[in-house]
């Protein structure tokens, strides 16, 4: 047994003998519930009773598809209702707000192209050091090999070489254009943290502005996401069973 809509109105089909909805007791069943505010975008519903449509809009917490599925006599009658665990594929199109600042002023290093190089020795977590202790605005990179290997077998103790740079910080104020840059690359990061997780971006309204000191990003995104949380149905009396005397 299904329900859908068609045109303007609620129908139900009753098909015996199918693979279709499967009847649950009454404490398995459970309805869909909005996750968000939003318009329905697109609906699929596969076992329940919808109570919306693409279009209609919605707020948390409202019940999107029930649980309880009416069944009817040829003569379209409610004879009972049966309890099913509703399942349906709902996404919600909704907007999200969007800030996002950061100062133009910004610290460059300045790297001098005068490096030392030192060696050092590993054996597990021993070491044997022979650089000195980092100077401030120095860095170290550092690069491992097997003191020597012979065919599969390979040395336990490590040669280390550190290349010491030593550098300098300036000061530096981005342009209106690497400002402006670097802000759509943090929208765009952002973007992609939403599709990772499913959420599909319809639009963005976000503006980017520059004042003296910062770049800031406001605006809207419209995207669209699923929805329907699982809750259990709220339970209905069912229909009083009829008898010859009431026709």
């Amino acid at each position: 047994m299904s329900a859908g809509f068609s045109g303007t109105g609620l129908r139900f089909e009753i098909r015996e003998g199918t693979a279709g909805e499967k009847a649950e007791p009454e404490e398995r069943a459970c309805s869909l519930f909005s996750t968000l505010d939003g318009v329905i975008d697109s609906m699929v519903t596969r076992q329940g009773t919808p109570l919306v449509r693409a279009g209609d809009e919605i707020k948390k917490g409202q019940e999107l598809v029930s649980g309880i599925v009416d069944i009817t006599d040829d003569s379209q009658e409610v004879i009972r209702y049966a309890y099913v665990q509703a399942d349906a594929d709902i996404y919600i199109r909704h907007t999200i707000a969007y800030y996002d600042t950061f100062p133009l002023d910004i610290e460059k290093k300045v790297w001098s192209d005068k490096k030392k190089t030192r060696l050092f020795f590993q054996l597990g977590n021993w070491f044997l050091d022979f650089s000195s202790p980092l100077k401030q605005n120095e860095e170290r990179l550092v690069s491992r090999e097997p003191l020597f290997s012979i065919g599969i077998f390979r040395s336990p103790v490590t040669l280390g070489i550190a290349a010491i740079g030593k550098y300098e910080v300036q000061k530096e104020q981005l342009t209106e254009d690497a400002a402006k840059k670097q802000a759509i690359q943090r929208l765009y990061a952002y973007e992609e943290k939403l599709i990772e997780k499913g959420v599909q971006i319809s639009e963005n309204n976000v503006k980017i502005e520059i004042n003296h000191q910062d770049c800031v990003s406001r605006g809207t995104l419209t995207v669209i996401e699923r929805t329907g949380r699982e809750a259990p149905t709220e339970k209905k009396t069912q229909p009083k069973e009829r008898t010859p005397e009431d026709g």
